[in-house]
C-alpha cells in the first residue's frame, strides 16, 4: 500500500501511523468528501461492511483520500469514521486521483496485499454484498449478455455454450473456468458461460454451430473461432483452453454445404463459393474470378443481384467464355477470409485475378459497367471475350 499513498497516515485524532503497516492487507481508497450527499449516505454503509470485517478477523483496511475544500470541514468528516486517512493537503491525494481517473465521488478502489487493483467498482461491491462479498474479487467468468460483449470484442475469450445443461452441471463449468482464468497465461482472456437462451441465439448464429453443447475460444480482433470437436463435459474446456495455447487448436469456418456442381440451379453461369471452398473457387490462379459478396436482407444486395445473375448467363453460360467464373458467397451463411474480404460492409464486388494477385474491388453497379469493369481485368488474357458481343447481349 506504501507504493499508493505517502509515508505517514493519520487516525481521526491525529496520531500517526506508517503506510507500510498496512502492506499485505486488503485496502479501499476511499475517495469522499464532507458536502457530498452520495458520500454521507455510503459512508456508514462502509464503515458497518468494515466494522463486520474487523469482527470476523479479515485483513480489510480503508483510507480516507479527502476531497473536502479545507482542512477543518475534512477532519471534522473524518472523525466520523473509523479509519486512516491520508492528512488533507498531502500530494498523493491529487496524485491518486489522476491515476486512478476519478471523475467523481464516493468512489472507493480495492487493492490486494500486493498492491494489484481488485476493483475499480468497489463502492458496488461493497453495496452489493457488503463484508460478505470479502475479498470482493471481481470473477473473470461472467454470462455472455449484450452488456458484456464489449470484452468479447476486444479480448481472445474462452466461451462454453450450455444453455440445455442442467443447473448443477452450468455450476460445475463455471467453477472450472475460475479455476482456469487464475492461471496466469490467460490472463489476456476473457471467460464466458452461456447459460440462458435469448441473446445466446444472435451468438450462435454468428458463430454458425448449433451443437448444444461446446466450448469456444473465439478471437474476434483476429476474426478467428475455435470450436472444440470434444463433446463438452468436465474438464474439456480446460484441455481445449491449452491445446488453443499451444497452438494445437484448428480455426473454425463456418460454411454452407457444397452445393452440387457449386453450380446455382435457378440461374446458369453463377457459382456458389462457400467458406470451405474459397479457395479453390475464388482464390483460383488458373480462372478469373467476380465475386458479388451478399445477404439476403441486404437491400443494396438484393438490387444488384439480378444484374450478376444476368451478367453471369451472358458471359458464363451463353458465351462460355474460358477461365472467367462469375460467384457469390452468401454473408449470412459463410464466414469471410479477412485477408481478401476484410471489409465490414455488403455487397462486396471484387475481381480475383488470373495467376493471382491482391483482389480488385468493383465499385460500378450498372450491368454494361460491371460487363466493362471485368473485361478491363481480362483483356489480354486466357479469359478475354468479345466486349461488343457482350453488351449487345444486355
Amino acid at each position: 500500500m506504501s507504493k499508493f499513498v505517502c509515508d505517514t497516515l493519520v487516525d481521526n485524532e491525529g496520531k500517526e501511523y506508517a503506510s507500510s503497516s498496512l502492506d499485505g492487507k486488503i485496502v479501499g481508497l476511499y475517495f469522499s468528501a464532507s458536502w457530498c450527499p452520495p458520500c454521507r449516505k455510503f459512508t456508514p454503509i462502509l464503515a458497518e461492511a468494515y466494522k463486520k470485517c474487523k469482527d470476523d478477523g479479515k485483513d480489510f483496511e480503508v483510507v480516507l483520500v479527502p476531497r473536502d475544500n479545507g482542512k477543518d470541514k475534512a477532519d471534522a468528516y473524518h472523525k466520523k469514521m473509523p479509519w486512516l486517512s491520508i492528512p488533507f493537503g498531502d500530494s498523493s491525494i491529487e496524485k491518486l486521483v489522476k491515476d486512478f481517473k476519478i471523475r467523481g465521488i464516493p468512489s472507493l478502489i480495492l487493492v490486494d496485499g500486493n498492491g494489484k487493483v481488485i476493483r475499480e467498482d468497489g463502492r458496488a461491491a461493497i453495496m452489493g454484498k457488503g463484508a460478505a462479498g470479502y475479498p470482493w474479487v471481481k470473477s473473470r467468468v461472467n454470462e455472455l449478455t449484450q452488456e458484456a460483449v464489449g470484452d468479447l470484442q476486444e479480448k481472445p475469450s474462452i466461451c462454453v455454450f450450455m444453455e440445455s445443461a442442467p443447473a448443477e452441471f452450468q455450476s460445475e463449468i463455471e467453477a472450472e473456468l475460475k479455476k482456469l482464468s487464475e492461471d496466469s497465461k490467460f490472463d489476456s482472456f476473457a471467460f464466458f458461460t452461456i447459460t440462458k437462451e435469448g441473446f445466446s441465439a444472435r451468438v450462435r448464429q454468428f458463430l454458425g454451430l448449433q451443437t448444444p453443447l461446446f466450448a469456444a475460444v473465439v478471437d474476434l480482433k483476429k476474426d478467428l473461432k475455435y470450436i472444440d470437436p470434444v463433446e463438452l463435459a468436465l474438464g474439456t474446456p480446460t484441455k481445449y483452453a491449452y491445446q488453443y495455447l499451444a497452438g494445437e487448436a484448428t480455426p473454425f469456418k463456418k460454411s454452407a454445404p457444397r452445393p452440387e456442381n457449386d453450380a446455382d440451379p435457378a440461374h446458369p453461369g453463377v457459382t456458389i463459393a462457400t467458406a470451405n471452398t474459397f479457395d479453390e473457387l475464388v482464390v483460383d490462379e488458373k480462372s478469373g474470378v467476380f465475386l458479388d459478396v451478399y445477404a439476403d436482407w441486404c437491400g443494396p444486395c438484393v438490387a444488384i443481384k439480378p444484374v450478376i445473375e444476368k451478367i453471369a448467363k451472358i458471359l458464363c453460360h451463353d458465351m462460355k467464355v474460358p477461365n472467367l467464373r462469375i460467384a457469390k458467397l452468401d454473408s449470412d451463411k459463410n464466414d469471410k477470409d479477412s485477408k481478401y474480404i476484410p471489409e465490414n460492409h455488403i455487397p462486396v464486388l471484387k475481381w480475383f485475378p488470373i495467376g493471382g494477385g491482391d483482389p480488385v474491388p468493383c465499385d460500378v453497379r450498372s450491368d454494361d459497367d460491371i460487363v466493362k469493369f471485368i473485361h478491363r481485368q481480362v483483356k489480354g488474357t486466357a479469359a478475354d471475350f468479345d466486349l461488343q458481343a457482350a453488351l449487345s447481349k444486355l
